[in-house]
């Protein structure tokens, strides 16, 4: 009995082995198989030349013996449009949605001296060779000027001004041109006359050379019969006087140095002295209820020519 279990375990063992050697022998057949077919894979790509692809650079229209068609604006070319792109087309929208904040655009330094809103005070002077190149005759444009003299503005400011001395003599209102523009050797003579006047005290009735307005030729000084056609503060109580600091404006100029701030302009107050900054900017200064210093400060265009 022990020897047939014997014989029989043995049987079993053997035929178990035998199969156990068929798998493996499979196995290894079906690996061998695989491993040539890989390696005829390889060969074969190896020695192939390689094909384009919708994805490759000359798909895209960057292949060196292609030329690359430029896109119209809002069209990509075909098959150029990756996923960096798309990013770039949102980041393009999302940007166009932003509020735009829009401000008045500063000259470029070599023309910030004809500027309207250039700053000229104590502390921003205009240089010696400066000098408007578009000044013309205000008599010439119909504007009264006293006997004898010829106020030069530029072309734009002398327009107005004829404009707005026909409109207050429309109203019954008298006004003359004492003077207008004066160049800085004009100035040196005036503010030399003041300083024999009133010694150190000249400052605050007469701008230094390269300090005055006048040199920008936008700046005008007017008078009347009222007032003896003198420049001197009675102006400042003649209806003339009144009808310009509510109507000029209109025509783009403004009073240079009201009465009651004179700590802020450094000047006293001359009611005869008005400049033109355009209607624009005198409309805007009415809406913030500036002054004319204060304004220009603001707009930050120094003298720069």
């Amino acid at each position: 009995m022990e020897g047939r279990k014997k014989h029989g375990h043995g049987a079993f063992e053997t035929a178990r082995r035998r199969r156990r050697y068929g798998l493996a022998a499979a196995a290894g057949a079906a690996l061998a198989a695989f491993a040539a077919i890989a390696l005829v894979y390889l060969i074969a790509t190896t020695l192939m030349p390689p094909t384009t692809t919708a994805s490759s650079p000359a798909a895209k229209g960057n292949a060196p013996s292609q030329t690359p068609q430029k896109p119209t604006q809002g069209q990509p070319n075909e098959g150029s449009q990756d996923s960096d792109e798309v990013s770039d087309e949102n980041s393009d929208e999302e940007s166009a949605q932003e509020p735009v904040v829009r401000t008045a655009p500063i000259p470029s330094p070599e023309r910030s001296c004809d500027d309207l809103r250039v700053l000229v005070d104590r502390e921003h002077s205009l240089p010696s060779y400066y000098g408007p190149s578009d000044l013309v005759s205000v008599a010439a444009y119909g504007a009264p000027v006293l006997p004898g003299t010829d106020p030069l503005l530029r072309e734009e400011a002398a327009g107005q001004l004829a404009r707005l001395m026909s409109a207050a003599a429309a109203d019954g209102e008298e006004l003359v041109v004492a003077s207008a523009y004066r160049s800085y050797a004009d100035q040196q003579e005036t503010y030399a006359h003041y300083t024999a006047m009133y010694g150190q005290g000249a400052g605050s009735v007469s701008a230094p050379p390269g300090q005055s307005q006048h040199q920008l030729g936008t700046a005008v000084d007017f008078t009347n019969s009222a007032a003896g056609y003198n420049l001197w503060w009675p102006f400042g109580d003649t209806t003339a006087s009144a009808w310009l600091v509510e109507n000029a404006p209109d025509y783009g100029y403004v009073l240079a140095y009201p009465e009651g701030i004179e700590e802020e302009t450094g000047y006293q107050y001359e009611p005869w002295h008005y400049r033109y900054v355009g209607k624009e900017n005198a409309h805007l200064m009415q809406q913030q209820d500036a002054s004319l210093q204060s304004f220009l400060v603001e707009q930050a265009v120094v003298p720069k020519c």
